[in-house]
């Protein structure tokens, strides 16, 4: 976990403020940060990083009601699909959020992630 806290210290997101970034950038912005994301592992799924990186991009995962995402990722292996809500509009968006885990022999998970 280390690891990955130092990434995401050293690298600073695209600000959001000041012109509007579109939904593409946003996009590619987090999917960059997600292919590094899946480049380690982890003592437990990553998923409050993962949903901080997505705030920073404008979006929150939502419940298929509207509401925000709330749960968990149980077991050795799991998908899930995340609906996302642009936070400036409150709109749905048509991005997705794909959250993949596996838990390895040693204990520690392997995430895949990407937004689509």
């Amino acid at each position: 976990m280390k690891r990955f806290r130092q990434y995401t210290e050293d690298v600073t997101p695209r600000t959001i403020t000041g012109p509007v970034r579109s939904e593409q950038s946003r996009q590619n912005d987090m999917n960059r940060y997600l292919s590094q994301v899946g480049r380690q592992y982890y003592v437990s799924i990553p998923l409050n990083d993962i949903f901080d990186r997505l705030r920073t991009n404008g979006w929150m995962a939502v419940q298929e009601d509207g509401t925000a995402w709330s749960g968990l990722f149980a077991g050795r292996d799991g998908r899930a699909v995340l609906d996302l809500v642009d936070i400036n509009t409150s709109k749905p968006s048509r991005r997705t959020l794909s959250v993949q885990w596996h838990k390895m022999d040693s204990g520690t998970y392997e995430v895949t992630a990407y937004v689509s």
